[in-house]
């Protein structure tokens, strides 16, 4: 199983360059951009006890499943998405629906203003992965029994 997404280094520095403007910004503690897949493709910020890898893989299984939701109700898409915790709040969105970005803050943090810096690195992002290829090899494993097995190898 293989996506096509090839970055240079040069379209990772533009990436992470909008990631780290977004956290310092916003005061959001971690961002993070990752394929429908759950791949990882960059992240900026820190949440302490957060496994990075799990966090993505959960998020583009609530993505996926809500995709298919407002497709069961009549929408084609809802195209952002809030969830609040007592300590933790996270906002997402999707890219052309073939990326999600995801960031994680707490109350000091405005959501005003985490949504419109949000917009402002897709954007960044739109540009910069629009006529990218990117190639995500998943190695040997040919279907979804293999990858969990892989992913939780790890």
């Amino acid at each position: 199983m293989t996506e096509d997404l090839i970055l240079d280094e040069k379209t990772s520095q533009r990436i992470q360059h909008a990631l780290e403007d977004f956290i310092l910004d916003t005061k959001a503690r971690a961002i993070m951009v990752m394929t429908r897949g759950g791949q990882l493709i960059a992240q900026e910020g820190f949440v302490e006890g957060m496994k990075i890898l799990s966090v993505a893989a959960l998020l583009s299984g609530i993505f996926n499943s809500t995709l298919n939701l407002a497709k069961a109700v009549g929408e084609k898409n809802f195209p952002h998405f809030y969830q609040q915790g007592k300590r933790w709040r996270i906002y997402y969105e999707h890219i052309k629906e073939k990326f999600i970005i995801a960031t994680f803050f707490e109350e000091s943090a405005l959501l005003g203003v985490v949504r419109v810096k949000m917009k402002e690195v897709k954007e960044v992002l739109k540009n910069v992965v629009e006529g990218e290829r990117i190639r995500i090899d998943w190695g040997r494993e040919r279907n979804v029994e293999d990858l969990i097995d892989r992913f939780f190898r790890e």
